[in-house]
């Protein structure tokens, strides 16, 4: 059973999977290849693009669907389930069930492309597919919260080289994005404006910007957490991804 804990003191929680977790690949064949369809789950969302457009497809127990573009289908081997036990402990060994979803998006069919190659109608086909399955997750039960996120060697927990994301729903809110949601709800409360809008502001043409195009800005953050770190902003106002249009995922 996949299970949450609570640090003895920290605001902090750690998932950990379930026994049958493991994190090494014991087949030599890449089970995200076409053609290898058959070692994953059936995909709950293939998406096909056939003279320039766009098909929403999915596997069923007669057809798998091939010549895919973009893949999505539940982790084999996930990290949280949405089969549990009610199982919960009190402080100071505080746990819960990790209750959640956890799917896998294929980028590319193409084992050697990685994510910096891919071309901007690529790119805008898998964000697309990130944003629509992304909304059908908060449609369901106990969701509160979805991580969209990349992890590449086994030091990350992955040891498959075919460029893909996770899609990883959580039924609370990560206490880290929820101190960040009311730091900037108290900053919009006390100044009267966005502190994103204030950012861009800040940042825009000065020595911290790393790109500017029509719909987005990065930056190197003033106070940067990690190497390399940066952050991509829209330039129009908006709170969501789920609200970014196609023309957006181009830019």
């Amino acid at each position: 059973m996949a299970e949450l804990r609570k640090d003895y003191i920290l605001d902090k929680f750690v998932v950990l999977p379930p026994d049958s977790y493991k994190v090494k690949n014991d087949t030599k064949q890449c089970p995200y290849c076409p053609g290898h369809e058959n070692m994953t789950p059936p995909s709950v969302l293939s998406l096909v693009v056939k003279e320039g457009m766009l098909q929403r497809l999915s596997d069923n127990e007669d057809n798998i669907i091939e010549n895919w573009d973009v893949r999505v289908f539940p982790n084999s081997n996930p990290v949280v389930t949405s089969v549990t036990e009610s199982i919960y402990r009190d402080k100071p060994l505080y746990s819960e069930p990790a209750y959640g979803y956890h799917f896998i998006v294929v980028a590319t069919p193409d084992h050697e492309e990685n994510l910096p190659e891919l071309s901007i109608e690529k790119w805008s086909n898998v964000l697309l597919v990130l944003q629509n399955y992304l909304s059908h997750l908060y449609t369901k039960k106990s969701v509160t919260y979805v991580s969209i996120f990349v992890n590449s060697g086994i030091l990350s927990g992955s040891d498959i080289d075919h460029a893909h994301f996770h899609l990883m729903t959580f039924s609370t809110i990560p206490p880290i994005i929820e101190s960040e949601a009311e730091a900037s709800n108290r900053y919009l409360n006390e100044n009267g404006n966005c502190p994103a809008c204030n950012i861009i502001s800040t940042e825009i043409g000065g020595p911290r910007q790393i790109l500017d195009t029509e719909s987005y800005i990065a930056i190197s953050p003033w106070a940067s957490t990690y190497p390399y770190e940066f952050w991509i902003y829209p330039k129009r106002h908006t709170t969501s991804f789920s609200k970014i249009s196609q023309k957006e995922f181009a830019d």
